[in-house]
């Protein structure tokens, strides 16, 4: 059978799943038949059947596999108390139904462009000034679109979503080059959609819009710990690269496999994971690491940026460290429109008082 995949569900039990137009019945007729072959029981080898229909929804294959390959690992990782009362093709067959609707609404929403994009600063912590803005998805609802952004990643959508907020920053930046502004943007790109070739196709053709400007849009690599194949990730990144792309590592930190990245991926900025920026000012474990991330950094020429600084004291912590850049609720939080829309060089972030912090101060004086 061609475009079919197996799966272990536990407890004894097993799935095949078949892509093609073959019968259902051909196939449990060939299971069955395998099991003579070993001498098993028909009736302890229990082959059942279900199909699932995916027409009138205009899918790829890919979308029938991905959708599929999902329903099978959550009821892989729910269990068999998953399915309640109800036998087991029901559970698929309700799964599958849901995940279904799940993947034609956001594109729905997607392709009628029921979303808008909000601008947090990212700030040089030496001047205080914005140094670009990262672009953050928020849905027209008001709807907080983490748990969609982690479906499409399981379902293998997102690089759609990745192209939507691209599409949208595109156009903002055009926006400012006509307004004769400095801005920079900053987008997100899943791991997934790194290693696509028809994405990154479609991505560098929504760069051109901005002509030899491309520099003004960088590229954040999030979901890294799912770079499985990073030789076709280093080419990727050599391509965003050459085309004038700057590209940030995201999430540094936070798994293991983060310092073998910058073996293979050559990158102009990292961004420290923000665990480690909440806790640093009490905790040494975090600075160390924080100054470990830092020394790797340097000798390779790659700015760092700080994420979650919330506090004047981790700002100056940072700057003390050596951190080139930082983002937070110290600095701005995610907006609408950038700060009035003017040229970085000249938009001061204001210094804002920590009651903490001066408390701490205040105490330490009159100690």
């Amino acid at each position: 059978m061609t475009d079919s995949g197996a799966a272990r569900l536990g407890d004894g039990r097993f799935s095949v799943t078949q892509l093609e137009d073959a019968s259902p019945t051909e196939i449990t007729d060939a299971l069955a038949r395998l099991g003579e072959d070993y001498d098993l029981d028909p009736d302890a080898l229990n082959v059942r059947q279900t199909a699932i229909s995916f027409k009138g929804h205009s899918l790829a294959e890919d979308d029938v596999e991905s959708i599929l390959s999902h329903v099978l690992e959550r009821f892989r990782t729910d269990g068999a108390e998953s399915i309640g009362s109800g036998s087991a093709d029901s559970y698929l067959r309700k799964m599958a139904a849901e995940t279904l609707s799940r993947v034609v609404m956001m594109r729905d929403v997607l392709h009628a462009r029921r979303l808008s994009l909000h601008y947090q600063p990212i700030v040089d912590l030496k001047a205080r000034q914005v140094h670009h803005y990262e672009v953050l998805l928020r849905f027209a609802d008001g709807k907080s679109p983490f748990e969609d952004i982690q479906f499409a990643e399981q379902i293998n959508t997102i690089h759609e979503v990745d192209l939507a907020v691209t599409q949208g920053a595109v156009a903002k930046l055009q926006d400012a080059i006509a307004k004769g502004q400095d801005l920079s943007l900053a987008v997100n790109m899943s791991a997934r959609s790194l290693l696509n070739d028809t994405f990154l196709g479609m991505f560098e053709q929504l760069a051109d819009k901005i002509g030899s400007l491309r520099e003004r849009l960088i590229i954040e690599i999030t979901e890294s710990a799912k770079l499985e194949d990073l030789g076709k990730a280093a080419q990727a990144v050599e391509r965003l690269s050459a085309r004038g792309h700057p590209i940030c590592l995201d999430d540094f930190g936070a798994g293991a496999s983060s310092f073998p990245y910058l073996q293979r991926l050559v990158v102009g900025y990292v961004k420290i994971d923000g665990a480690y920026v909440r806790g640093m000012p009490d905790q040494a474990r975090e600075r160390a690491i924080i100054q470990g991330v830092l020394a790797t950094c340097n000798s390779l020429g790659i700015m760092t940026v700080a994420e979650m600084v919330e506090r004047e004291d981790q700002h100056q912590m940072l700057l003390d460290l050596g951190v080139t850049l930082g983002q937070g609720w110290l600095y701005g939080r995610p907006a609408a429109e950038t700060l009035g829309s003017t040229a970085r060089k000249t938009v001061r972030v204001p210094r804002r008082l920590d009651p903490a912090a001066v408390g701490r101060l205040l105490v330490k004086g009159n100690s």
